[in-house]
């Protein structure tokens, strides 16, 4: 089983936020598993080998309990595994390990010679067929459900008799009217929208308290004790030097003054050459 995309939980301005992200390195697992060294990173991809392998997987969603039956059918879980599986993974005191709710590619075992059955499971929150579930498990829901019709042509939903005996089954003569009424009603009215709420996912920028270094190499230089020219600048204080991989410090260092001779030999000198060595 290789998690494809996963769904974490992130701090926003407004509290824990969920999103739903690739899974990089299971993603590079499935990949190699099938074309070896076909995936180094998520910029370093050789699709051109990667086209030459067709995948026609068959998407699977529903209930928990029939994802978990159709799992040990398919001999990819044991009987130990499906317990775990059908523990509560939201509940507030958690003894073993819970499978997180994301989309998962299922290899089933070789069928005919050389001929290997792809399954993309959705593995639902544990409210999330509820009618009653929050919105933030919706919106989870509606965006794993999109990519899931997107990654597969075929689709089948696994629903337990508990869900069964919740789904509204309305007499097709008496929908059709509806429709009609619908139709009609549209024709003849107007709706006016007003925006009431915006995006309660909106993030800002957050600051927090950062951290201090000490360092004896990080200090005022050291002003002679005597300074006869009272026109010089004030020290400068050291500064960062900032980097990708690496940062430091750049500090100052006095240094007595000297004469310098400079040597002039045999050269000719345009007139504006002369005029700056004199200058100096």
């Amino acid at each position: 089983m290789y998690r494809i995309l996963d769904l974490i939980s992130e701090q926003g301005s407004g509290g824990l936020v969920d999103k739903i992200i690739i899974s990089q390195n299971s993603l590079k697992a499935f990949i190699n598993s099938i074309c070896p060294n076909a995936y180094v990173s998520m910029t370093k991809v050789n699709f051109k080998t990667l086209d030459n392998y067709v995948i026609k997987p068959v998407g699977i969603y529903g209930s928990k309990e029939e994802i978990v039956r159709f799992l040990l059918e398919l001999a990819a879980i044991d009987e130990t595994i499906a317990t775990q599986l059908l523990v509560d993974s939201d509940a507030p005191v958690r003894t073993q390990p819970a499978l997180r709710s994301g989309l998962y590619i299922i290899t089933a075992p070789e069928q005919t010679e050389g001929t290997y059955q792809t399954f993309v499971l959705f593995w639902p929150e544990q409210t999330t067929w509820d009618d009653s579930a929050a919105s933030s498990v919706r919106r989870n829901r509606i965006t794993f459900m999109r990519y899931l019709t997107k990654m597969c042509d075929q689709v089948v939903s696994l629903i337990s008799s508990e869900h069964a005996q919740t789904i509204l089954w309305s007499d097709e003569d008496s929908e059709d009217e509806d429709m009609l009424e619908v139709d009609h009603d549209e024709s003849d009215r107007m709706f006016t929208f007003e925006v009431a709420q915006t995006n309660e996912q909106e993030e800002t920028v957050a600051i927090r308290k950062g951290f201090e270094a000490s360092s004896p190499a990080i200090a005022l230089p050291e002003a002679p004790a005597e300074d006869p020219d009272p026109m010089k600048p004030a020290p400068i204080t050291p500064f960062l030097l900032f980097g990708e991989t690496s940062q430091g410090f750049m500090t100052v260092e006095y240094r007595e003054a000297r004469v310098v001779q400079d040597t002039f030999r045999g050269r000719s000198m345009q007139a504006m050459q002369l005029e700056g060595h004199l200058g100096r």
